[in-house]
C-alpha cells in the first residue's frame, strides 16, 4: 500500500478485527523471551498503557515512500516515526503520529492538523496501539540522540518520550497487539540491541 505520487499520505485499511486470544498469547511469549523477560502467564506488560492512542498516517510496502512522507511530516513539525510490521501480504512499514491519552484527544489533533495537510483518498486514522519496544530509560537528550542512532542501525526509527527531569526513555514502535511487535524484536535482536515489550 504505497502512497500515490504526490501525496503525503497513503489510503489505509480500518484496523482488522482483534486476533484470537490464543494467538496473541502463544506469540506474546515469543516476543517477550526475544527481549529476555519471563512471561507471567499469558500477561502483557502489567502496567497499564497512559498513552495508547496513535494516528495511523499510512501503510507503506516501499521504504522510500515511508522515508519520503516522514520527512514532509518533520519539515511541518510533526513528529512522526515508522516501525515494519509483518503482514499475511509481507511487510510494510506503518508511518504514525504522536502518543495520545484519549482517542478524542488524538482525534482532536487529527482534525486541526493533519485535516488542511490532506488530499483526496488521503484517510488517516486514529488506532489504539499500547504497545511498544523500550530500547533504554532514564536518558538525557544527549544520549537520547546517541541511543537514536544506535536503533537506527537496525533500520528503525526510535521515538524519545521524555518523563520528567529532562530525561525519557526510548521507544521502538506503536502496536496494536504484542504480537505486531514481532519484526521489530527480531530487527533489534539481530543488531544485538536490549529491548523490553513495554505499553506506552
Amino acid at each position: 500500500l504505497s502512497a500515490p505520487e504526490g501525496r503525503l499520505f497513503a489510503w489505509t485499511p480500518q484496523p482488522s478485527p482483534h486476533e484470537a486470544l490464543s494467538e496473541i498469547a502463544a506469540v506474546r511469549r515469543a516476543v517477550i523471551r526475544l527481549a529476555g523477560q519471563e512471561p507471567s502467564g499469558d500477561s502483557a506488560p502489567a502496567e497499564e498503557s497512559r498513552r495508547p492512542y496513535s494516528i495511523v498516517l499510512s501503510l507503506n510496502r516501499d521504504r522510500e515512500t515511508t522515508r519520503r512522507q516522514l520527512a514532509l511530516l518533520q519539515q511541518a513539525d510533526l513528529p512522526a516515526a515508522f516501525v515494519p510490521l509483518r503482514l499475511l501480504e509481507g511487510t510494510a512499514d506503518r508511518l504514525f503520529l504522536g502518543a495520545f491519552a484519549t482517542e478524542k484527544q488524538a482525534q482532536a489533533f487529527l482534525d486541526q492538523r493533519l485535516k488542511p495537510l490532506l488530499r483526496p483518498g488521503e484517510d488517516p486514522y486514529v488506532d489504539r496501539l499500547p504497545y511498544a519496544l523500550e530500547v533504554a530509560r532514564s536518558l538525557a537528550p544527549g544520549e537520547a540522540d546517541v541511543m537514536r542512532v544506535i536503533v537506527k542501525a537496525a533500520d528503525l526509527y526510535p521515538v524519545f518520550e521524555e518523563s520528567g527531569e529532562g530525561k525519557g526513555r526510548m521507544l521502538v514502535g506503536a502496536f496494536r497487539s504484542p504480537s505486531e511487535a514481532e519484526q521489530a524484536a527480531i530487527l533489534l535482536q539481530r543488531e544485538r540491541i536490549p529491548f523490553r515489550l513495554v505499553t506506552r
